[in-house]
């Protein structure tokens, strides 16, 4: 082996040691980087790769050409990245259709900073500050590197679990051309991608240039297109411990149901706890008695939820999309020139246009803590001779509705609005213009760069099948006109001068026959978003080695970063004074800037002697000056030994901020909704307490719900029932969240065995003063279990008449702003295994080029714990779904000058689905079996093939094995949630793909 070759593997071994290259990169990204580099995690140049924090990078091949569209699917299968936002999961949510988010140790994207080329880079939404890595064009990036564990003090706030930095393409010269295309075996989810990119030289080398473009599309797939998932699996609720179950039918028909009617006509008089038993059949508008099935009291309405089957109603996943569909187009160009033998100026300028939608998405629809409808005996509908009508009336009549005013309350799917499908547009654009060189002062190599660059989003999100509250209820509430005989809106015939204006151009709207075309359009709304967010950085950065220590020179880095934010967010008037169906979403517009200086320091403390043969000291100190939160400070110090050539020691101790973001600050108060707080005041709830626990609870319910009888209070708000109103918005007056992150371990590298690596480095990351909404629950238990009731009761907004609620008492909404309230601790063991070898060592018979590379990398999470506010019990996340104790991803790959196969596999253990499944104490009987996801595993293969060193093809499959989705009641299932993207919903993909360069 030449010396040259030595000093190869010994820079392959390196980036190994650091936890790096899985697959089939490593060589040639060694090569590449044999000389003095910036290592993620630091501003220091190091000749020897050598970092005090763990570093996992992602080559080349595996974001390339391993059958992946988008850069955040290529570096998920690094152990140290919890699901986030990606395909099968954010087209459900307003202004995220369509993106990628990485999230680092699951502490969430906001508390992971992306950088490109160690730079900033703009937010890819206006809801958040988490970058999009669906706007960075995967032709274009090199390889990324990730970091785990606290960064700020290198790059400020964001960096709390670590840092993704992206690295591009700077020096391809010539034409490249690449298309890929992908679809599942059930032939939907297809997946096609172009890209060209050409670089090259000028003025005698001065001047290089780099250009490319990158066009994705990416289609759907529907919920009712797999079996697993259409239409699911639920609880049984109705016996102790719970089975597993099908999913029942929704009780919200497409035609409509009223849920406040006897099964049977002719039974009695309506009850206080009478059963929801007749529907209108979307097809056929005939009105049919729901089945047994379907019954529930009204009192109690989920009691035989879970059986639900009835023949005139719809299970809900014929709405449920797995993935959306999402049209990227990308661009990228960078250039630099030499000016003189010290400066180099450098310029680049990004640009993106993403369009996504859910092709599929569940209508609107009555019968929500917003929107109720009661019909009235005197309803025109019900006034007419259809079949449909006169048996309506029947039942009316039969249980006692015989009053003008009786009134009967109808939950009914709004399909003549069409689905709430969401469509967004997104424009994104970043420049970069920067300045950098070197110049000798005495002995010393001082080199620096500066930049400023400015970037914007621009996007618009159209939230259709909506519709007007106001005017859907009354044309809903419709009469016939004593003049003409024809039904007319109740409002017109009003006395009130104001209420007949307002209701002027009202179309009755035939719920029980179907609606003509006018009625439709007079109630029909799309709900409209617009917005804007900018970021403009400017910074400084010098390094150098101060002077010579025995050891070592001594190398620091200093800089100063300034930093401003921007974001407005708009809705439609009608939207924004929340009159749609959607949430009240109002404007929200705020910014703020940031000065920050910041020292790095290297320290070589001893080198070259027996049992140090080297000691590296490493610190960092940044402050910032934050126009919201005011002067913010953080620093880490880590140290780096090895004392023989096969092993070396590192670790870190470091304190890092995140400032809040812009959302977190200048929200405004809008609306959101959630179905599983219970009301401690309802009689269910009470029933549970003994003693002085009953009387306090009972003292402060009678003080706020009128005529409040304890043994009869039966809520509006709870399990099964309407759900409830959250107003939810920022805080101008929020602190900065703090963490401390520690991490030790070891590299070892045997010199009797070349090409082999091993880490292990164990993490504890502590967040103090977490931004987070308070906790409903407390909210309510500070409230009502406290003896003389808490300040907090004054947030708790309850409906003295039943105007809102249709419950004297009940639960209206209840008031939440983001405060520093809640904690982290998340702590575990990281390690990797590589091992690469020359196959001609081994085999005789084996191509002299041919090689096999084997890796694993993993984590086992120790402990997550998360405390929404102080005082709450911690909620155990370690071990549930999408936080499994043990996450594995290994490598292996067979590799000649022309022919490469490799496979891949992630692992994910047994998970408990939600941590309220286990026993809250010993002895403790379990509320219900604790259903476990299983262990989950993956298989992908892929082959690449040059027939010439041009002309690569390559193909491959990914779930090779065909794994669905774990079968949990729990467990989503399609996107808006988060946790849908946990595991792969598409099925099998096959792809294949050309590369050609010129």
């Amino acid at each position: 082996m030449t010396k040259t070759d030595s000093k190869t593997i010994r820079a392959l071994r390196g980036l190994l040691m650091l936890g790096a290259a899985v697959g089939m990169t490593g060589t040639a990204m060694a090569q590449e980087q044999l000389e003095e580099i910036v290592v993620t995690g630091s501003r220091i140049a190091r000749t020897n790769l050598n970092s005090t924090v763990p570093l996992n990078v992602v080559g080349e091949t595996e974001i390339r050409f391993a059958g992946f569209t988008n850069l955040a699917d290529a570096v998920s299968a690094a152990p140290q990245l919890a699901p986030a936002l990606n395909g099968q999961s954010s087209g459900g949510f307003l202004f995220v259709g369509g993106q990628s988010r990485v999230d680092l140790r699951g502490l969430g994207t906001n508390r992971t900073l992306v950088l490109v080329d160690g730079k900033r880079h703009i937010t890819g939404a206006l809801d958040s500050s988490a970058v999009d890595l669906n706007t960075i064009p995967t032709s274009m990036v090199q390889r990324t590197e990730i970091i785990t564990g606290g960064a700020s003090a290198v790059y400020g706030s964001e960096a709390v679990a670590g840092v993704v930095n992206v690295l591009l393409r700077k020096d391809f010269q010539g034409v490249e051309v690449d298309s890929s295309y992908g679809i599942t075996e059930h032939g939907d989810g297809q997946e096609m991608q172009h890209s060209a990119v050409f670089g090259a030289k000028f003025d005698e080398g001065k001047g290089y240039i780099l250009a490319g473009v990158e066009y994705t599309k990416v289609d759907s797939v529907l919920a009712d297109d797999r079996n697993w998932a259409s239409p699911g699996i639920t609880f049984n609720t109705l016996v102790t411990p719970n089975t597993s179950i099908q999913n029942p039918k929704s009780r919200t028909g497409r035609g409509g149901v009223f849920r406040t009617l006897v099964a049977n006509p002719g039974a009695g008089p309506l009850a206080a706890n009478a059963q929801a038993g007749v529907s209108i059949d979307f097809e056929t508008r005939s009105v049919q008695g729901l089945n047994a099935n379907c019954l529930a009291p009204r009192n109690n309405p989920t009691a035989a939820t879970p059986l639900c089957d009835d023949p005139s109603l719809d299970y809900t996943s014929i709405y449920t999309t797995l993935q959306g569909e999402s049209e990227r187009l990308l661009g990228r160009a960078y250039g630099s020139y030499q000016i003189n033998d010290y400066v180099k100026m450098t310029a680049e300028i990004g640009a993106a246009s993403v369009d996504s939608s859910n092709p599929r998405a569940q209508p609107a629809f009555t019968g929500t803590a917003s929107f109720r409808h009661n019909v009235r005996r005197d309803n025109a509908f019900l006034a007419g001779t259809s079949a449909n009508a006169v048996e309506l009336r029947r039942i009316f009549d039969a249980n006692g509705l015989t009053a003008p005013t009786a009134s009967a309350e109808l939950y009914r799917f709004t399909e003549e609005f069409g689905q709430r499908v969401i469509e967004q547009q997104r424009d994104m654009i970043r420049t970069v213009i920067g300045f950098e060189g070197d110049f000798e002062a005495g002995d010393r190599t001082v080199k620096w760069d500066t930049y400023y660059q400015y970037g914007q989003l621009d996007g618009k999100s159209l939230n259709r099948g909506q519709f007007n509250k106001d005017r859907y209820a009354r044309q809903l509430d419709s009469v016939i006109d004593p003049a003409t005989g024809r039904p007319i809106c109740r409002d017109l015939l009003s006395t009130d001068a104001g209420v007949r204006a307002a209701a002027a151009g009202c179309i009755p709207f035939d719920w029980l026959n179907g609606p003509s075309q006018a009625a439709i359009d007079y109630s029909k709304a799309t709900s409209v978003t617009i917005g804007q967010a900018s970021q403009q950085v400017a910074a400084f950065n010098v390094t150098t080695d101060l002077f010579d220590l025995p050891a070592g020179p001594l190398g620091i880095a200093v800089g100063a970063e300034y930093r401003e934010e921007k974001s407005d967010q708009e809705t439609d008037s009608a939207t924004a004074q929340g009159l749609l169906f959607t949430n009240a979403i109002p404007r929200r517009k705020g910014g703020y800037d940031v000065a920050e200086y910041y020292a790095e320091a290297l320290v070589p403390l001893l080198s070259d002697m027996f049992l140090a043969k080297e000691l590296t000291l490493d610190g960092a100190y940044r402050w910032a000056d934050y126009s919201t939160v005011g002067g913010v400070s953080q620093w880490k110090v880590g140290l780096d030994y090895t004392p023989v050539d096969d092993i070396r020691f590192r670790g870190t101790y470091s304190e890092s901020v995140r400032a809040p973001n812009i959302i977190e600050l200048y929200a405004p108060t809008g609306e959101n909704f959630t179905g599983t707080q219970q009301d401690p005041c309802d009689r269910s709830r009470v029933a549970t307490l003994t003693g002085e626990a009953r009387n306090i609870r009972v003292a402060n319910c009678t003080r706020d719900i009128p005529g409040y009888n304890a043994a009869t209070f039966d809520s509006n708000i709870g399990t099964g029932r309407s759900s409830l109103r959250l107003l939810q918005g920022g805080n101008v007056n929020l602190n900065e969240e703090t963490a401390e992150t520690f991490t030790i371990g070891t590299v070892i590298q045997p010199t009797f065995l070349d090409g082999f690596s091993a880490t292990v480095d164990y993490y504890d990351i502590n967040i103090k003063d977490a931004i987070n909404l308070p906790a409903l629950s407390g909210v309510f238990q500070a409230c009502y279990d406290t003896a003389g009731g808490s300040p907090l009761c004054q947030l708790i907004v309850r409906d003295q008449t039943g105007a809102r609620t249709n419950v004297v008492g009940g639960v209206d909404s209840v008031s939440l702003t983001q405060s520093n309230i809640a904690s982290f601790k998340n702590r575990g063991i990281d390690f990797s295994v590589a091992y690469g070898f020359d196959l001609k060592d081994m085999l005789d018979a084996a191509k002299d080029d041919s090689r096999i590379d084997l890796s694993l990398q993993g984590t086992h999470l120790l402990q997550y714990d998360f405390v929404a506010q102080a005082g709450q019990a911690a909620r155990k996340y370690a071990g549930t779904a999408g936080t499994p104790s043990w996450k594995l991803s290994g490598t292996a790959s067979y590799s000649d000058d022309v022919f490469t196969f490799a496979w891949t596999t992630r692992f994910e253990d047994n998970q408990v689905a939600d941590e309220t499944l286990l026993p809250i104490a010993d002895g403790q009987p379990l509320p219900r079996i604790p259903f476990y996801t299983g262990d989950v595993w993956y298989h992908d293969v892929r082959v690449l093939y040059k027939v010439t060193q041009d002309l690569v093809l390559r193909a491959g499959v990914q779930n090779v094995m065909n794994d669905r989705p774990p079968n949990h009641p729990t467990v989503y299932q399609g996107t808006g949630s988060a946790t849908s993207g946990n595991w792969d919903n598409r099925g099998r993909f096959f792809y294949a793909g050309v590369n050609v360069k010129f």
